[in-house]
């Protein structure tokens, strides 16, 4: 059965009140739980009371065109998740710490449980929003809260520690970052459109990584688009889903990351659930459809689970909307005293009913266009010049940056490309039959 994990972390929110302000208050015993999706079968359930309270929320959804969490957060919580994403969770400075300011007023009215809930929503946001910031699902952060006098102002300070993170120091976090960002960035995407491209990240994925089959305690290196896309590129459902967002960020292809339950058969052929992470993509007609890579990396019949609708069924005859339960919940809290629960969690696009169907066209391209934004740049005379000294190219650019038809790829197509640029040389074109 594979596993999955659950993480729980006391987040310390110490709220320093000035010598000038009114009142101070205590901080209520709370424990903040991460709901970290490990994979269809994975061991920790939500007890029923939760699952009937989230039941509710996958009834609801956002708008097809806004496909941020971002967006679904108030002004203040907004404040607070451009301030660390601008920022980039600090891992632009020397050790990890960084500040944000609240300017717009809202303090939370000294309500410790308004401020942990908005902590948490924002932190959920940007763990689905931009998961190149993956360190931020271990909150290896002290977190103090300060109100500045002048003007009645807040001033959020992370500090990083690195007891609290699956690294030994920040440095080594850093050269994880970059390394994964670069990893990402430059994965090969075959294809023109968009199913094209989308299908060879997918299958990319698929081929490089392979699933973690035993996860002990503390390897939380599995749950991040690192552990896919960087060796030994042993994942769970979690970075599968992120790396898959990463690459598909990166080529301006609308997609989010999705959480929730999986239902499945187990080995001894009883149904069962677990924890589970995916992904929605929005194609060229608007609509959104379902790439699980988990899943496709696990079956034989890989288009059960690639750009599928919400009534598209598998092997079992059991629809997408069966088997994968998104509730949006990554987080929740629970009060220590009263063993209340209350929901972190976020809407979805709604997935659409049917399957993707590409089309089969005939496109005309640009020899040159090596980036497929549909023009020759001079961005593209960067792209042959780093291909010439290490960077991987699919076929499809290897044929467009061929400019001479010489079957090597030189300076000199980089010099013609500029040429192009200039009007000075014309490069033509080639005509290829692609799926839309």
């Amino acid at each position: 059965m594979k596993n999955c994990k659950l993480l729980s972390v006391l987040i310390a929110v110490i709220m320093l009140i000035s010598s000038s302000s009114l009142s101070a208050f205590a901080i209520q015993p709370k424990s903040f739980v991460i709901h970290n999706p490990g994979d269809r079968t994975g061991i920790y359930l939500l007890n029923n009371e939760i699952r009937k309270n989230a039941a509710s929320v996958t009834q609801k959804f956002t708008n097809a065109s806004s496909y941020r969490l971002y967006d679904q957060l108030n002004a203040t919580e907004k404040i607070i998740y451009n301030g660390i994403v601008n920022q980039k969770a600090g891992i632009n400075t020397s050790n990890g710490n960084f500040s944000v300011n609240i300017t717009n007023g809202d303090r939370f009215d000294e309500n410790v449980d308004k401020m942990q809930e908005s902590y948490l929503r924002v932190l959920a946001a940007i763990i689905d929003d931009v998961p190149e910031l993956y360190w931020l699902l271990e909150e290896p952060y002290e977190v103090e809260v300060k109100e500045i006098t002048v003007g009645g102002k807040l001033k959020i300070d992370f500090t990083f520690d690195a007891v609290y993170s699956h690294v030994n120091s920040f440095a080594q976090l850093k050269k994880e970052y970059n390394d994964t960002v670069s990893a990402a960035k430059n994965f090969p995407v075959e294809g023109v459109t968009r199913y094209e491209k989308v299908k060879s990240i997918a299958d990319g994925i698929c081929d490089m990584a392979s699933y973690a089959e035993v996860i002990y305690e503390g390897e939380t290196l599995y749950f991040y688009p690192s552990g896919c896309l960087l060796a030994p590129h042993e994942t769970v459902c979690d970075g599968y889903s992120k790396a898959f967002k990463m690459i598909c960020d990166f080529n301006n292809i609308p997609s989010i990351i999705v959480v929730g339950k999986a239902y499945t058969y187990d080995y001894d052929g009883n149904f069962t659930e677990g924890d589970h992470a995916w992904n929605y993509v929005q194609m060229d007609d608007g609509k959104w459809y379902a790439v699980d890579t988990t899943w496709m990396d696990d079956n034989p019949i890989e288009s059960e689970f690639f750009l599928v609708g919400a009534n598209t069924e598998d092997s079992f005859l059991d629809s997408f909307s069966k088997t994968h339960v998104a509730d949006g919940c990554r987080f929740y809290l629970e009060d220590t005293h009263t063993g209340e629960i209350e929901l972190i969690s976020f809407n979805y696009p709604r997935l659409n009913d049917g399957a993707y169907v590409p089309k089969s066209v005939i496109k005309t391209l640009l020899y040159g266009d090596v980036n497929g934004d549909q023009k020759v740049t001079i961005s593209d005379a960067k792209l042959v010049l780093m291909h010439i000294v290490g960077r991987s190219f699919t076929e499809n650019q290897k044929k467009l940056a061929d400019v001479n038809k010489s079957n090597n790829i030189s300076i000199t197509d980089a010099k013609w490309i500029l040429q192009n640029v200039a009007k000075l040389r014309e490069l033509g074109t080639v005509t290829q039959t692609v799926l839309q």
